[in-house]
């Protein structure tokens, strides 16, 4: 980020890479890089030429962009409460940085846990149980080819803890 961060001061904008317009360009620019990123890895992932280590890899991949992304943002709100507490007269300054940072915290934490953290713990209890369910197809797969079959239908099962063994031998 933060050689993106001098490049863009060099090409773009000739003043310090500091300063908040600097920052929130660096922002957006990162945010569209990352989206177009993310877009094609996830195509990837989900493509069957990828096994589950590879979809692992590019999961991690995609978490360490947003997390940049996420940190470009975050200086960029910084910056702008920075400006909006030198401009303060009546209070110290660092009083109100304080004071506006607990604002907008409070602004962005409840939204962020009604949705994008709800839809994430969602989402990753549906890709275990995609995984739990290959996972028991590949054993399953392996047995017919022993030329044998034995199956434990709870592994593929979350909500029931119910053991329904079914045996059969394949001469």
């Amino acid at each position: 980020m933060y050689v993106g961060k001098w490049q863009m001061a060099r090409i773009i904008t000739p003043d310090s890479p500091n300063q908040l317009h600097a920052r929130v360009i660096l922002a957006i620019v990162l945010s569209a890089a990352a989206g177009v990123t993310i877009f094609f890895f996830d195509r990837l992932a989900d493509d069957d030429c990828t096994d589950s280590n590879a979809d692992q890899a590019i999961f991690q991949a995609i978490e360490s962009l947003g997390l940049g992304v996420g940190f470009a943002w975050e200086q960029s709100f910084d910056g702008a409460l920075e400006i909006l507490a030198e401009q303060s007269t009546l209070v110290n300054p660092v009083v109100v940085e304080l004071i506006l940072a607990i604002l907008v915290a409070l602004v962005v934490i409840e939204p962020w846990r009604l949705f994008i953290l709800s839809k994430v713990i969602r989402m990753g209890k549906e890709w275990m149980e995609r995984q739990k369910a290959e996972e028991a197809a590949t054993k399953l797969a392996e047995n017919f080819r022993d030329g044998y079959v034995k199956v434990d239908l709870t592994s593929a099962r979350t909500n029931n803890s119910d053991t329904i063994p079914i045996i059969d031998k394949v001469q």
